[in-house]
């Protein structure tokens, strides 16, 4: 029996759910494009757009899908022979290489893999190594919509500085505007395509072009250009036809202009936040799948590194393309296919998919699609974890935050008590100025989480989800902690480390894991394998997982 009858749900990212304000602004009949209506509404469309963008610059739109902002972007930013360095992360980095290499444009690609970001280290030792200056311009992906990696922009153009190289910076925001934080301007990028068809919330059809007056005046000298191509009158018409160099779009204007009006009324600020908290809720699902099947994993281990518009998931192989069937005919939900992600085991990419959660997207509707796969798993009878709505349903409860435990790691020196304790990760706290990778905290760059951090005894502020340990000192004993330690805004409390660990270590036991539990903060205890005083005498006891 399929249960597919009713409304479908198109979870692939983009085409994009349209938005019923949205399919409505098009139900009208062909305006009058000489002059009149059309003509007010469409100088309302580009200061709106440049503020989606985060850019004062120019912007040429055309009539066309993500491709046509690729080719629109080449043909101006490059003279045929000249070269581009391509920083891939995915199936469309490597895309947009070839269709700038398809006009003769020579590319040279920096492959990152398709699991982790651009390392802006390996991009500007590329080019301080271009002492000839021949790069014009570095392209790269703000978030790959094959991969979901999600790389870091302003790090881009912080490599590009330091290595004081000319060339100009292009990004691919087609996946992740409007979904995804974007600032074009602070984040020193030089062009910004992107496309209506995904977090834009509009048909496929309109691709967008954002360039500065730097990358203007590069332009001008491109041979590769034609009339149809050139963004020059694109963005300064004398005339309205040169807009899109000839007839308008004018339903696709009408439903940009209705999906911009809604844009407006969320705010970009909750906007971003609505994405983020979305897709944390996918990610805690597929956490808990995993943990009972070590087939099921995101693709993207670094949540950093994530793009907050859609999710990648490995199922193994089969598994994805069955579950992905299964949902559709079952239960009227359609996911995405694992594109660019074949390999010599699965070149067909049966063991890969993607959950969208891009543009018209709210918490019921991300909720139903996890119940759904889970479902199909029961039916089809892929081992997965347990757990998983409970944990997306925390997101969600918690307003998107996600609550998380305490990973705490106890040093314990021959006598027994807790030597210093240090940050693990090195984007733990960074927003707050705390810098990592030393031990103890006499790094911390920030007053505030210096003083918090230190005064364990009435409680630590921890301003991240990241891992944290506690300092404690006093000669004899394990110094415990009690007070409230914040993990992304969520106080959990952290309980009598003294008495768990004391007591083992009274008992003859191997000091315990003391984990908080994510939930309610009690401590949970889990003895190690190893003897208690032969990892006292290297000073290392344990270490407690956070989830």
């Amino acid at each position: 029996m399929s249960l597919a009858n009713g409304r479908p749900y198109l979870a692939i990212p983009g085409p994009s759910v349209m938005p019923d304000r949205v399919l409505a602004a098009m139900q009208r009949p062909s305006p009058n494009i000489y002059e009149g209506e059309l003509h007010a509404m469409v100088a309302g469309l580009w200061p709106d757009l440049r503020v989606v963008a985060g850019t004062v610059h120019h912007l040429a739109m055309y009539i066309g899908n993500g491709h046509a902002a690729w080719e629109a972007a080449n043909v101006n930013l490059f003279s045929r022979g000249d070269k581009a360095l391509l920083l891939s992360t995915g199936n469309f980095g490597i895309g947009w290489a070839n269709a700038a290499q398809a006009v003769g444009i020579k590319v040279e690609v920096l492959d990152f893999g398709r699991s982790v970001a651009v390392d802006a280290g390996r991009v500007e030792a590329v080019l301080r190594a271009d002492t000839g200056r021949r790069i014009r311009a570095v392209l790269v992906t703000h978030v790959d919509t094959a991969s979901t990696v999600r790389n870091d922009v302003a790090a881009v153009r912080a490599a590009l500085d330091a290595a004081g190289h000319p060339a100009l910076l292009a990004v691919d925001c087609i996946a992740s505007l409007g979904c995804d934080a974007y600032r074009m301007d602070e984040w020193g990028a030089d062009v910004t395509i992107a496309a209506s068809q995904k977090g834009l919330m509009t048909p496929p059809g309109l691709a967008f072009v954002w360039f500065s007056e730097k990358a203007r005046l590069v332009s001008a000298g491109s041979d590769l250009r034609t009339p149809y191509w050139d963004w020059t009158p694109r963005a300064a018409p004398d005339e309205f036809w040169q807009y899109w160099h000839g007839t308008a779009p004018t339903h696709h204007l009408f439903a940009l202009r209705e999906a911009l009006n809604m844009i407006g009324e969320e705010g970009l600020p909750a906007i971003h936040a609505r994405h983020e908290a979305l897709a944390r809720t996918v990610w805690a699902a597929v956490d808990a799948w995993g943990a009972g099947n070590p087939a099921i994993r995101l693709n993207v281990a670094d949540p950093a590194a994530r793009g907050r518009s859609v999710t990648s998931v490995r199922l193994g192989a089969e598994d994805a393309t069955r579950l992905r069937r299964w949902t559709e005919a079952k239960a009227g939900v359609t996911l995405g296919v694992g594109l660019g992600m074949g390999s010599a085991e699965d070149p067909g990419a049966d063991g890969w998919l993607r959950v969208a959660h891009m543009g018209h997207v709210n918490a019921h509707m991300t909720l139903g699609v996890l119940a759904v796969m889970q479902a199909g798993m029961v039916a089809l009878g892929i081992p997965h974890g347990t757990g998983a709505l409970d944990a997306a349903v925390g997101v969600i409860a918690g307003g998107g935050r996600r609550k998380r435990g305490l990973t705490v790691r106890l040093q314990i020196n021959a006598d027994n008590f807790v030597k210093r304790a240090f940050c693990h990760e090195p984007q733990c706290c960074r927003a707050q100025g705390v810098k990592t990778g030393r031990p103890g905290f006499d790094d911390c760059g920030n007053d505030r989480v210096r003083r918090d951090i230190n005064q364990v005894h009435g409680g630590l502020s921890c301003h991240a989800p990241q891992r944290v340990d506690l300092f404690g000192h006093g000669r004899g004993q394990t110094r415990h902690v009690e007070g409230a330690v914040r993990a992304d805004q969520t106080e959990i409390k952290v309980r009598r480390v003294k008495e768990k660990a004391d007591s083992r270590l009274r008992a003859g036991k191997p000091v315990a894991q003391a984990v908080t539990d994510g939930q309610d903060g009690a401590l949970s205890v889990q003895g190690f394998a190893q003897d208690t005083r032969e990892k006292a005498g290297r000073g290392l006891v344990g270490q407690a997982g956070a989830d």
